[in-house]
């Protein structure tokens, strides 16, 4: 059960470093940005490691995805890593079953071990949650959780073009970014355990938040889910 769980979570934890590295792995643009204790430099060049891990990530979740395709006759995912992740997660009670079940889970800790350590060195998490909402500019916000100050728990919501936000303003922010992008293309979203393991909070604290209003749950009546971006956001307020 415990090494079901610890791959249930590296499978929800993979599109976000798979997206965090991507952030690292290309210059952004330059301007009067303050470094967080404990945090990268904005300038940046392209990070080959970084390169590498995600390529690795896709390898093996599209291998494992192969198998269970092969096996149980499923329909092929896309190959893109949330969709593979997804996959692997949905299947996993069959895979459990698999004679190369302890095969795929070193593997998927292995790349996801190797994936934090490229993305979060600081131990901090950094996560891409959209386009900035000032007029005119066309960055993208990236949300900075953990790592570096003095209690352990420095965040940061900047965009690349240098627009901070202060954390008094973060709630709203997230309102604006929802206004301004009603019928987004992709909408990730988590079943409340893995929501509660992606933002490092407790599944009780999730039902909280939908409760009063600050998280919109989706899902079905009998399953909620819940936006990752919407739960970072609140998560770092």
């Amino acid at each position: 059960m415990e090494d079901r769980e610890r791959l249930a979570a590296d499978l929800a934890e993979l599109p976000r470093l798979y997206a965090e590295m991507e952030y690292l792995m290309g210059p952004v643009a330059t301007g009067p940005l303050q470094r967080v204790s404990g945090t990268r430099s904005t300038d940046r060049a392209f990070d080959e490691a970084a390169a590498a891990a995600r390529s690795a990530i896709v390898g093996v979740l599209a291998s494992w995805a192969g198998v269970a395709v092969e096996t149980y006759g499923s329909p092929v995912p896309e190959r893109r890593v949330p969709e593979l992740a997804a996959f692997l997660a949905r299947h996993l009670d069959l895979l459990a079953d698999h004679p190369a079940v302890a095969d795929m889970a070193g593997e998927i800790t292995q790349v996801t071990d190797g994936a934090r350590r490229i993305a979060r060195p600081d131990g901090a998490r950094r996560v891409r949650v959209g386009a900035c909402v000032r007029d005119g500019c066309g960055g993208e916000v990236v949300v900075t959780m953990g790592g570096g100050g003095a209690d352990g728990r420095a965040r940061d919501v900047r965009c690349g073009a240098g627009h901070v936000w202060q954390p008094h303003e973060w709630l709203d922010l997230r309102g604006r970014m929802a206004a301004a992008e009603p019928a987004r293309a992709v909408r990730r979203t988590l079943p409340t355990r893995l929501a509660a393991v992606a933002v490092g909070v407790s599944e009780a604290t999730v039902r909280k938040w939908a409760s009063r209003g600050k998280l919109t749950r989706h899902g079905t009546a009998t399953r909620a889910e819940y936006d990752l971006e919407e739960l970072t956001l609140l998560a770092a307020g």
